[in-house]
């Protein structure tokens, strides 16, 4: 109980404690040429970021047409593993019942000669349970397997996996500080709270 108490304790302090982001100033240098060198970094960032948003599309657009072509080939995939599912669950359905039928048969010869060896304690009756036990342990041991069914394709599932490879951040707020540092700036980042602050 104690030990419960102390976990929901910790979950409430964390729920309560403050939330942070990272946020960045940007100190100018004092010099004339400064906000000129700065400006040629905001237009590089505002290329970059326009370039970033096209490659971004144009993937969005295209991972629609790849995700068809990956569809279309693992539907006729799952297709054909079906079909051989379907022969599967046959040949399995055949068998075990034949299975079923032969294991009740051997396991009835096992209780009866089990209940003779007990009460007469017989050689025979004995050797017979024995032997019909490691029948029925090795029967156990190679029973047919049930058929796995394959897992049926989801269009929805292909489109995300292609999408995921599409990237929104090309890197170009780090490209500006880089710049902003060779103009002769400053960045210098900090922690914003954001919720639960005192």
């Amino acid at each position: 109980m104690h030990k419960y108490i102390l976990i929901l304790l910790a979950l409430f302090l964390v729920g309560c404690s403050p939330k942070y982001v990272v946020k960045k100033q940007y100190i100018p240098k004092k010099e004339k040429s400064f906000a000129g060198c700065v400006q040629t970094c905001e237009v590089e960032k505002s290329v970059c970021k326009q370039d970033c948003k096209n490659q971004f599309d144009f993937c969005m657009s295209d991972a629609y047409t790849r995700s068809k072509d990956i569809s279309n080939i693992e539907f006729l995939k799952y297709d054909e593993e079906y079909e051989e599912y379907l022969l599967k669950l046959s040949d399995y359905k055949r068998h075990r019942h034949q299975f079923d039928r032969n294991y009740r048969k051997v396991e009835n010869d096992y209780r009866y000669f089990r209940k003779r060896c007990a009460r007469t304690k017989k050689h025979y009756p004995c050797y017979r349970e024995h032997e019909l036990n490691k029948k029925l342990l090795h029967m156990r041991s190679n029973v047919i397997v049930y058929p796995v069914a394959p897992i049926k394709p989801s269009f929805e599932a292909i489109l995300v996996k292609q999408q995921s490879f599409c990237k929104s951040n090309c890197g170009c707020d780090e490209s500006f500080d880089r710049c902003y540092v060779e103009c002769g700036g400053a960045v210098v980042p900090y922690k914003f709270c954001i919720k639960n602050c005192d």
